[in-house]
């Protein structure tokens, strides 16, 4: 790049601090290939910062203050007037928007096998490609998406004392083992949602028509056993409809509605004697599920940390 090519021996001093809590330290900074270079005045090397990453999250008259990371744990301060240049310069080269690629030629033929597909009457056609975008689609995409549909949801809601008894009541059912991530979303609706990243989603609606803990509880242990958190990607490629699954191949995820709908739609089954096995084993009452209980179970939480949790979207 020739931007790059112009300042790649440029160096600065500048002053670089490693943590939010740390003191400022004086420092030498250049430009490498990609990257923009840290090192100490002895020469050691501290950092090496990705120059399409780099962002200015402030200045004044005489300096600016860089970071890599959305939360600016590590900075970097500038006063140099060409280093600052320089920087401007070869992040704006670097960020320039892209040409749009036309859409591979993989994605068109699958597309048009599906339309000639359809006018054969193959129905496996459609669940194959789902079950193929599903088991392609990578983490860091599906949690994309998940906070996606998380913020179109509604406001999250969140307190320290429902954190806290949301905690205990997870240690319960999840013992000895990583527990599910849930979240509470005010507008999710009255039914427990899973996201495609496996988070389960609890609604207002849905903690307002619980009497008990055990209830929550038992909407948990349904939801955990009968696979809602299994392959939710699949899930919810099941809930669009074959034009939004081709719209995907063609143009990336459709519309928002259209994921929102699928969300809402997306095939969860119930298994209570499986659900009543994970209560049994969390040592939590069964009778939300119509299920006796063998022996009398404590309490799933104390009145305290259910009130907390009931009362979770009213702030």
């Amino acid at each position: 790049m020739t931007a790059l090519r112009k300042f790649e021996r440029l160096e600065a001093i500048g002053h670089w601090r490693a943590e939010p809590d740390a003191p400022l330290r004086e420092v030498v900074v250049g430009f490498g290939k990609a990257t923009l270079n840290i090192t100490s005045l002895q020469d050691e090397t501290l950092a090496h910062w990705a120059l399409s990453a780099l962002r200015r999250i402030a200045q004044d008259e005489v300096a600016s203050l860089y970071a890599v990371d959305d939360d600016a744990e590590e900075t970097l301060l500038i006063t140099d007037p060409l280093m600052i240049e320089a920087i401007e310069t070869v992040s704006a080269a670097l960020n320039r928007p892209k040409p749009r690629r036309k859409t591979p030629v993989w994605k068109t033929l699958i597309a048009c096998g599906l339309v000639v597909a359809i006018g054969l009457g193959v129905a496996k056609v459609p669940n194959m490609l789902r079950a193929q975008i599903a088991s392609n689609t990578p983490p860091v995409r599906a949690r994309a998406l998940s906070d996606k549909l998380a913020e179109r949801l509604g406001r999250q809601c969140e307190t320290v004392q429902a954190s806290r008894a949301l905690a205990l009541l997870s240690s319960r059912l999840y013992p000895g083992s990583a527990p599910r991530a849930i979240v509470f979303i005010e507008g999710a609706g009255p039914a427990l949602l899973a996201l495609p990243d496996g988070t389960f989603v609890i609604g207002r609606k849905l903690i307002e028509r619980l009497a008990t803990p055990e209830a929550l509880a038992a909407e948990i242990a349904l939801a955990e056993t009968s696979g809602a958190g299994d392959d939710p990607m699949r899930k919810l490629l099941d809930g669009l409809d074959l034009w939004q699954v081709m719209g995907f191949l063609l143009r990336g995820w459709p519309d928002d509605q259209a994921l929102l709908a699928a969300l809402h739609s997306a095939p969860h089954g119930h298994n209570p004697a499986r659900a009543a096995e994970m209560l049994r084993a969390a040592r939590i009452s069964t009778a939300a599920l119509g299920i006796e209980d063998e022996t009398p179970q404590p309490l799933a939480l104390d009145d305290q940390s259910w009130v907390a949790l009931q009362g979770v979207c009213d702030l």
